[in-house]
């Protein structure tokens, strides 16, 4: 028997898949057959695969209906990428503390720019296909400050993406925004030195 998956969770990996071939490619043809391959290649999704082809031809037909709307919306807001831009999608990093008992994990949905050693010169893109648009910020936000404790130096820019309203948001990157969740960060730091150490995803 298949797990069962979250609506929420289900179409967040699809729409993610599928932002992912746009900027690789620039289109998408067929969005649940294409975003279904994408996830073959990932041994963590296969069983999310094998969960959407056991659904009904109208659970299917639904889902596939949900993901032409936000491929639509991601099609107006996604810009085509010079390869100039070194545009990157799924950059995940970990920045171990504390000798490594606690780590801070996150994974960028797209980087763009070349980086430069002292100078700010990425941008960030958040993608997010649904839910509170002040904690996809925050997400956002905390990706900006992992990027600075890896390279020294944060992405000048973070850009959100709301893919299930066609709304985005575009933002210099401050240093109240990287002080604001620094604090977030302590706070949940704490709550894990109870019990001994652990990973911090954003």
């Amino acid at each position: 028997m298949e797990a069962d998956y979250p609506t929420e969770l289900l179409q967040s990996c699809l729409v993610r898949a599928l932002f992912r071939q746009m900027v690789t490619t620039g289109r998408v043809g067929d969005p649940l057959a294409d975003a279904l391959d994408a996830l073959r290649v990932d041994p963590g999704r296969v069983g999310m695969v094998r969960y959407v082809l056991a659904m009904s031809e109208a659970q299917r037909a639904f889902l596939t209906t949900s993901l032409t709307a936000h491929v639509a919306h991601l099609v107006n807001l996604t810009p085509r990428f010079a390869a100039g831009w070194l545009p990157r999608t799924q950059d995940r990093v970990a920045i171990p503390l504390a000798g490594g008992r606690v780590v801070l994990c996150g994974v960028f949905d797209l980087l763009v720019g070349a980086p430069i050693p002292g100078t700010a010169t990425l941008c960030a893109v958040g993608l997010t296909t649904g839910g509170r648009w002040a904690q996809a910020r925050m997400a956002l936000h905390y990706l900006a400050l992992l990027e600075t404790l890896r390279s020294g130096t944060p992405p000048f820019r973070v850009a959100l993406l709301h893919s299930a309203l066609g709304r985005y948001g575009v933002e210099d990157v401050l240093e109240e925004h990287l002080r604001a969740i620094v604090s977030h960060v302590v706070v949940r730091l704490s709550t894990l030195g109870a019990v001994g150490g652990g990973t911090v995803n954003g």
